[in-house]
């Protein structure tokens, strides 16, 4: 059973969050139907199986089988908090019941500082200033305010969510336009990475993109660090992921042998890559019956933002295309979408099902297999 926020309420205030930083869930948590809507996903109808709704947290909160400290949307875990630090309490529905300053997510540690409701968007020097500004005010008792990275920003996007693209009952600073992110891309001094929340703009709707640094932005900051994902070769032509419990196939789907030097990769069309990840847990591929295609914040977890083309470490995915691939994560706001991720520069963005791309398969990490590298 879910336990109630108001259990860690006093334990909570005025305190730093002690929760292990880890990858938050997507917010999806029904799945894709042959009739085109979005089902629970044991419904007859849905028959692509391996959706991003079966796994995560999401699923948990589905099954009632979730401990969260604060509440929030699906799987999200956030703790409102007022000006001095405080958690702001909360409805039955989990949604805040007072005005906050701050939402602390309890599955990453990140504390995020809203912006005020007549904030203007800013340029690249007035949000150098903001940053400035909010380190020496201090609000929630924190003084190490930051830009955001770009994982930072999509980590509290809600792909259940086809209006906002974000839970704005926490976030209530949310509006239409590209985030501001810290990250430049790699090789122009003018570009930087930029996230778009809004799941009906047809431009945004979970999407990153560059712009000039230059250009006026909304800004939302941030405290504390998003952890990298801790990459590892094993023997087995895999890389396990030990931050967030994941194992990857070293190799784009169709590519096999030591370095993947043999095959040819493959581009398949959304449903194709399901009927893919099936076929390879019949046969135990490397091993296993349990792949599957990664959610789109576990894909982009293996993004290398200080590399392009492809934008991804090839000593440990040797022979990457440069190219888009498939994540398991449909698009809210328009069902005959799904979420891809650029490997050329980095990017996210959403594609028609029918399209064809590239696929990496993914399954949850059990320790016992990595104690003998």
């Amino acid at each position: 059973m879910e336990k109630s926020w108001r259990s860690g309420l006093l334990a909570l205030s005025f305190l730093p969050c002690l929760c292990a930083a880890a990858l938050n869930d997507t917010g999806q948590a029904r799945c894709y139907g042959n009739d085109g809507r979005m089902l629970a996903c044991d419904d007859p109808m849905v028959t692509l199986a391996g959706q991003d709704g079966v796994y995560g947290r999401d699923a948990a909160r589905n099954r009632d089988a979730l401990h969260r400290h604060g509440g929030g949307e699906a799987g999200f875990d956030f703790v409102a908090l007022d000006f001095r630090g405080a958690p702001v309490p909360l409805d039955d529905q989990g949604k805040p019941t007072e005005a906050h300053r701050c939402v602390r997510d309890q599955v990453t540690g990140l504390l995020w500082l809203l912006a005020s409701p007549d904030s203007a968007d800013m340029d690249e020097e007035e949000a150098a200033e903001a940053v400035r500004a909010a380190q020496g005010s201090g609000p929630c008792g924190v003084s190490d305010w930051r830009l955001p990275s770009l994982p930072d920003l999509l980590s509290v996007s809600d792909l259940g969510n086809a209006v906002a693209g974000i839970d704005t009952s926490f976030f209530i600073d949310a509006r239409r336009g590209w985030f501001r992110s810290a990250d430049r891309l790699p090789g122009s001094s003018v570009l930087v990475r930029v996230f778009g929340y809004q799941g009906r703009s047809m431009d945004q709707s979970a999407k990153s993109f560059a712009l000039p640094a230059s250009n006026r932005m909304p800004l939302r900051l941030v405290s504390g660090s998003n952890a990298a994902p801790a990459l590892r070769a094993s023997r087995y032509g895999t890389v396990v992921d030990h931050e967030n419990g994941l194992e990857w196939d070293a190799c784009i789907h169709g590519r096999h042998g030591a370095g993947c030097r043999f095959g040819r990769s493959l581009h398949l069309d959304w449903p194709a890559a399901f009927s893919a990840v099936a076929h390879a847990n019949a046969r135990a591929y490397k091993g296993h019956r349990d792949w599957r295609l990664p959610n789109l914040k576990e894909l982009y977890a293996i993004v290398d933002q200080s590399r392009l083309r492809p934008a991804i470490d090839e000593a440990l995915f040797p022979y990457t295309e440069p190219d888009w691939y498939w994540s398991s994560s449909s698009r809210a706001a328009y069902l005959g979408g799904a979420h891809t991720v650029d490997f050329n520069v980095g990017q996210v963005r959403y594609d028609n099902k029918p399209e064809s791309h590239f696929l990496r398969l993914v399954r949850s990490y059990r320790v016992s297999r990595e104690k003998s590298p």
